[in-house]
């Protein structure tokens, strides 16, 4: 009899003591998946979202985007989503004047902010030239390599012809101006851009290296592919922060064949990486960003 009953206590004492050493290791096992997990929770930064896509993907400019966009008590990009055409440009005018060039440059100062905001994204020694991409020294020679091209014309504008004495924020606005070979800014002169009818018998314009630019056919100028998306946002920026701010009233249709062309070339040549670096630059130095860039499918709200 006593040996059962010994029996029962040496059981009852070893469940105790499995349970006791069950209940120690869930404990510990519970405290570490928390210090986990608030490791995890100080260490992850999640990615800061928009309501449109942006294609911006650093961490760092996105902060900054979201500080930018939300600098205006009167401006939120959530409430465009229920505007559209006309009445849609005009909101976003009401917050891109305001922050508009803040610090602005001047004309003369292009010359050398430029080899900042349009230097290549693998040699800073080297500047990249809009329509050829091709990649020169990157110095200022008096406008003999290359000079500043106004990729929404002034005849087309109605701005100032006098540059380096303008107040007109058209004229030096980093996001508008870009370096060019100077042979292809003077082919390209003030003709609008379009598609041209046939490119084998239209005008090939070549940079001073040889490099392709565009063609020119009836008045009519249509760089290549990679730049196309590139020249569409500008003029779409340019459409909406300068719209009928001087002579004439610098809409889209009138530097471009179509709207429905300048939407074809925003989809067809996406932002690539040389387009976010240099809307970043040009932030940072001008004050201001390329809400195209930012947010490229607005332009289908006003224009589509």
């Amino acid at each position: 009899y006593y040996a059962i009953i010994f029996k029962k206590v040496i059981i009852m004492k070893l469940r105790k003591l499995f349970i006791l050493v069950l209940s120690i290791f869930v404990s510990l096992t519970l405290v570490s998946c928390t210090k986990k997990t608030k490791a995890e929770t100080t260490t992850t930064n999640p990615k800061i979202e928009f309501v449109y896509y942006t294609p911006e993907t650093s961490d760092y400019y996105l902060k900054k985007m979201k500080k930018y966009y939300e600098s205006s008590e009167n401006f939120s990009l959530e409430f465009t989503k229920d505007l559209s055409g006309e009445t849609l440009i005009l909101y976003l005018k009401s917050f891109l004047s305001v922050v508009h060039c803040t610090k602005a440059v001047g004309y003369g100062n292009l010359r050398q902010h430029l080899l900042t905001t349009d230097a290549s994204l693998t040699n800073s020694t080297k500047l990249t030239l809009f329509y050829s991409r091709d990649e020169i020294d990157a110095k200022w020679d008096s406008g003999k390599t290359w000079n500043r091209e106004h990729v929404y014309c002034r005849n087309l504008a109605g701005f100032e012809k006098d540059y380096n004495n303008s107040k007109q924020f058209i004229v030096y606005d980093l996001h508008h101006v870009r370096p060019a070979d100077s042979s292809v800014n003077s082919s390209r002169s003030d003709s609008p851009y379009g598609e041209v009818a046939n490119k084998d018998t239209a005008r090939k314009i070549y940079t001073k290296n040889g490099t392709l630019a565009g063609y020119l056919q009836n008045d009519i100028f249509e760089p290549i592919d990679s730049v196309k998306g590139d020249v569409a946002r500008i003029v779409m920026y340019v459409s909406v922060v300068y719209y009928m701010m001087y002579d004439k009233t610098v809409e889209l249709g009138d530097v471009i064949s179509s709207e429905s062309l300048a939407l074809k070339w925003n989809a067809m040549d996406p932002v690539d990486d040389s387009e976010l670096y240099r809307n970043n630059a040009a932030f940072g130095i001008q004050g201001n960003r390329n809400i195209f860039i930012d947010f490229p499918e607005i332009a289908n709200q006003i224009w589509g």
